[in-house]
C-alpha cells in the first residue's frame, strides 16, 4: 500500500507513515484524520472494520448464555427476514429455554 506521507494529523502532528509504522495512532483525532487507511488495515487484519472485542478465554456459563442468546436474536431476525418462519419459531423457543436459565440465576 502506497502511503501518502503529507497526511498529518493537525491535533496531535502524527503522521501517516508514523501510525502505520507504530501501528498505533497518536490521539483520538487520528482516527478522523486517517479513517481511510484504518479502515483498510482492520478489513484486511481482521476481515471487518467492526470490533467487537476480545473473548475471555475462560468464561462462565452466564456469559456463554448470554452470548448464545444474542447469536440466536441475529439469527431469528434472518429467518424471518427469509420468511423461515418455522426455523424462527424454534430459534424462538431456544431463546425462551436461554431467559428461563438466565432468570434463574437471578
Amino acid at each position: 500500500m502506497k502511503l501518502d506521507i503529507s497526511i498529518v494529523c493537525p491535533n496531535c502532528g502524527k503522521t501517516l507513515e508514523e501510525i502505520h509504522n507504530d501501528r498505533r495512532p497518536g490521539c483520538a483525532f487520528c482516527y478522523t484524520v486517517f479513517s481511510n487507511y484504518i479502515e483498510k488495515n482492520l478489513n484486511l487484519v481482521h476481515g471487518s472494520f467492526i470490533h467487537v472485542g476480545m473473548i475471555p478465554k475462560i468464561r462462565d456459563e452466564r456469559e456463554k448464555l448470554k452470548s448464545e442468546y444474542f447469536r440466536l436474536k441475529k439469527d431469528l431476525r434472518e429467518a424471518i427476514r427469509k420468511e423461515d418462519y418455522e426455523a424462527a419459531y424454534g430459534i424462538d423457543e431456544d431463546l425462551k429455554l436461554i431467559r428461563e436459565k438466565l432468570s434463574a440465576e437471578d
